[in-house]
């Protein structure tokens, strides 16, 4: 299980982890205040993962609602040179749309990261997770799928045996 939302302290995020959590997830205090990430880091760096969200390839912060001026590779750049090597990276101009991911997105965002990555943003269709599959990025380490599942597009099962190597 993870955890993610909110976490704003060094003893949130101890928190977290002592009531179960495998990982935390850090959004917006993780940009807007250096002194809690490098807490986090020294503390759990092995147990925390960074959400990326973008839009219009720019990174979106406080829940979607404000978008800033940095380019999501830089910030990405500028959070590994502080420790951090895993990710989820959310496509918010794309999530909840059913339209498929943005492949090339994918391609220059697996070129940035260290570590691995979480793909979030537009997955559909079954057809969507082969495409990123066939990409073959050994950092992309998964993808979240929401609202296709929620519609019945296909099934975890379904999910599951597409992205499973042949």
């Amino acid at each position: 299980m993870q955890y993610g939302g909110g976490l704003r302290s060094l003893p949130a995020v101890r928190d977290a982890l002592r009531a179960g959590a495998e990982r935390v997830i850090l959004g917006t205090a993780a940009y807007t205040d250096i002194d809690f990430l490098d807490d986090v880091m020294g503390a759990f760096r092995e147990r925390v993962i960074v959400s990326v969200d973008t839009r219009g390839g720019n990174v979106s912060t406080s829940g979607w609602q404000e978008t800033t001026q940095m380019p999501a590779e830089a910030v990405i750049e500028r959070l590994q040179n502080r420790g951090v090597r895993s990710f989820v990276y959310t496509n918010v101009d794309r999530d909840g749309m059913l339209e498929g991911p943005d492949l090339d997105e994918v391609r220059r965002i697996a070129a940035v990261v260290r570590g691995r990555f979480i793909y979030s943003g537009g997955i559909g269709r079954i057809d969507d997770l082969v495409a990123l599959a066939a990409l073959r990025q050994v950092n992309l380490g998964g993808v979240i799928v929401g609202k296709a599942l929620y519609e019945g597009r296909f099934t975890i099962a379904e999910a599951q045996q597409a992205l499973s190597p042949r």
